[in-house]
């Protein structure tokens, strides 16, 4: 797996957001509250607009950043605000 450097996704659901919302055709971004606490918010990533961030923050377990397809964006939301379940698994032994 390549390394991504997401430390330009400041630890701000609004500032992730921003990223993208209203800055340009084509771009967007959004952030929404989880029940029973933390965020999820979702920008397009500015240099190649085929791909968006996703980023999960968990009050207890911390934050979860994927780089995925820009299409594929809708349905992530979707798991993550009515599917309650932002945790990636690792399926496998060591």
């Amino acid at each position: 797996m390549p390394f991504i450097n997401d430390e330009r996704l400041l630890n701000n659901p609004d500032a992730i957001e921003r990223t993208g919302r209203n800055q340009g055709e084509g771009l967007w971004g959004r952030t929404d509250a989880l029940h029973g606490g933390g965020w999820v918010a979702f920008t397009t990533e500015t240099k190649n607009r085929a791909y968006a961030w996703a980023v999960h923050q968990h009050p207890s377990h911390g934050r979860t950043v994927l780089l995925i397809h820009d299409q594929d964006m809708s349905s992530l939301h979707y798991d993550w605000m009515f599917g309650r379940n932002g945790f990636l698994y690792r399926h496998g032994g060591y």
